[in-house]
């Protein structure tokens, strides 16, 4: 892969991280009661950790939640994945000798990919259920 398409990767990553959590801060808004637009600008300032606690506690009150505990620590996850990337994607070849030939290169091109496509399918899931769940509470059409 070349630095360019690295550099454009890292990109979709974080586009995939932001959806992600713009979506969760929108099912978290929309399942509490009061006005959704209040809703998200009480949220919009909390990390996602904090809005995905308050969104499990919300979630499951009726003991049917519209995300599974698996859903839930894979949304967790992605914080890791995320602070990984924003932190070490770049530090842990650029500093080899000839580092964009190096084994360090190429596996942090592999573990990008491999990141990026379960972050695009996660976003993708999260969606779906999020646009559900704002169906299910009269907050769209």
């Amino acid at each position: 892969m070349q630095i360019e398409e690295f550099h454009q990767k890292i990109g979709e990553l974080m586009l995939s991280c932001q959806r992600i959590e713009n979506d969760i801060k929108y099912m978290y808004a929309g399942m509490h009661i009061g006005d959704l637009a209040e809703n998200i600008e009480k949220i919009k300032n909390l990390n996602l950790g904090d809005v995905l606690a308050l969104l499990q506690e919300l979630d499951n009150e009726d003991n049917n939640p519209y995300l599974s505990e698996e859903h839930y620590n894979s949304l967790n996850e992605i914080r890791r994945m995320r602070n990984y990337w924003t932190h070490k994607g770049y530090t842990d070849f650029i500093y080899e000798k000839d580092a964009l030939s190096s084994k360090s290169y190429q596996k942090q091109c592999q573990r990008l990919l491999d990141n990026n496509n379960y972050l695009a399918q996660l976003s993708n899931i999260i969606e779906k259920v999020r646009l559900q769940m704002l169906r299910d509470y009269n907050r769209i059409d």
